[in-house]
């Protein structure tokens, strides 16, 4: 199987247009793959993949535009190329869901969690056009990660020292938090959720507040998920701040009192 992963790695890094049908193939193999060097191979090869079309995609937006031609482009050509982006589209969501469905394992260890959080965060910032930030996937990568029990520590710690220090990062960070309060009810289970205020502790402990709050797991007979989420916003906000005091402002909440 490694010389499987290796060769269309290799293959789809070469000629990523020709060579596309291996992201199909990549995409069956990585949830059987055990070893996390060949894990990482193919997640490389998917990621390399992704941003390469979306950096082409706007390449050739530019050059449109400059191009001042009497006719518009052949329209077989046009249909190949809006066939390939609608295949793109769903091999990409397939992709997001396999890692987002890796990270949340509890035998995946701490290098394929980065690794996987790394290559989300680069579709992030290029899924809706090279060097624009998709909110919608952020949302969905970090609500993974803030209620998962089984995220470490690194995680959190590479979010706080690489990515925390763009506001645009630190803005939707908070947006999302938002949104993930307002999707839980009193009426959900409160084990879940308070597993995100030890995540949020974490990413506390990542910027040098209290280490000693690492634990992934909350005694779940604590308060209402609504109050856990409220918790988790204010210390949110609290970390994000000290990167930003002036520009950090915290999205209301319906808090309880």
């Amino acid at each position: 199987m490694a010389d499987s992963v290796n060769k269309l790695v290799a293959a789809l890094e070469a000629n990523p247009r020709m060579e596309a049908n291996n992201v199909v193939k990549l995409l069956q193999l990585l949830p059987k793959l055990q070893d996390d060097g060949l894990i990482k191979t193919a997640i490389r090869g998917l990621k390399q993949f992704f941003v390469f079309v979306y950096q082409e995609d706007v390449s050739k937006n530019l050059n449109s535009k400059r191009q001042k031609t009497s006719e518009g482009p052949a329209s077989h050509v046009k249909a190949a190329e809006d066939a390939f982006t609608a295949w793109v589209t769903k091999r990409h969501a397939d992709y997001v869901n396999h890692l987002l469905t890796l990270i949340d394992r509890e035998s995946c260890s701490v290098s394929i969690q980065v690794t996987v959080v790394v290559a989300l965060m680069e579709s992030v910032r290029s899924v809706d056009g090279l060097g624009r930030f998709s909110p919608d996937l952020y949302y969905r990568v970090l609500a993974v990660i803030l209620t998962s029990g089984h995220i470490r520590s690194e995680v959190f710690t590479l979010l706080a020292t690489k990515y925390f220090n763009f506001a645009d990062v630190r803005y939707y960070t908070l947006t999302s938090i938002k949104r993930l309060a307002d999707a839980v009810s009193l009426a959900d289970s409160p084990s879940r959720a308070l597993v995100s205020l030890a995540a949020i502790k974490q990413l506390s402990a990542a910027k040098g507040a209290d280490s000693s709050s690492n634990s992934s797991t909350v005694n779940s007979s604590a308060a209402p998920a609504r109050r856990v989420f409220s918790l988790m916003a204010c210390n949110t906000y609290d970390l994000l701040s000290k990167f930003e005091p002036a520009a950090t402002a915290l999205p209301a909440t319906d808090a309880d009192p």
